[in-house]
C-alpha cells in the first residue's frame, strides 16, 4: 500500500465572535495523479479550485490543507499535485480571458512606456 493523502477545505466564517471554523475533506486517496486530474494546479487566478480565497471582504475565508498519513497520524505536507498538461486548458483560457477583460490593469503588455509624453514636464512618472 502506498502513502495515503487527503485534502481538507478549512472554512472560517468571522461574522460572529469567535469565528466559526469548519473542515471538510475534499479528496483522499493514494494516487496523487488522480488528485491532479480532478483538481489540476494552475497559475491562472481563479482556475485552481484548491487555492485559498476570501469572500465578503475576508469575513469568509476558504483555505486548503494537504496532508499525508504517516505512522498513525495525518501530517501537513506540500501540495502533491503536478501539472499533467502543457499549455492552458480550455477552462484556464476562458478564465484568463475573463480576468483580462475584468481586470486589465493587472496585465501589463510591455508597452507601458508608449503612453508617456517625454515633452510633458507637468506629469510625473514613477519608474519603480
Amino acid at each position: 500500500m502506498g502513502l495515503l493523502y487527503r485534502v481538507l477545505r478549512i472554512t472560517t466564517t468571522s461574522f460572529a465572535d469567535p469565528p466559526t471554523v469548519t473542515e471538510h475533506e475534499v479528496w483522499s486517496g493514494e494516487d496523487t495523479r488522480v488528485l491532479s486530474e480532478l483538481h489540476p494546479p494552475s497559475q491562472v487566478f481563479g482556475a485552481d479550485d484548491l487555492r485559498s480565497y476570501q469572500l465578503e471582504d475576508g469575513w469568509i475565508k476558504c483555505d486548503h490543507r494537504f496532508e499525508r498519513f504517516e505512522g498513525n497520524a495525518w501530517v501537513v505536507c506540500q501540495d502533491p499535485r503536478v501539472r499533467l498538461v502543457t499549455g492552458m486548458t480550455e477552462l484556464e483560457q476562458e478564465i484568463d480571458r475573463e480576468n483580462r477583460r475584468d481586470f486589465p490593469g493587472d496585465y501589463a503588455d510591455g508597452d507601458d512606456d508608449l503612453d508617456r509624453d517625454e515633452d510633458d514636464d507637468d506629469e510625473q512618472y514613477l519608474d519603480d
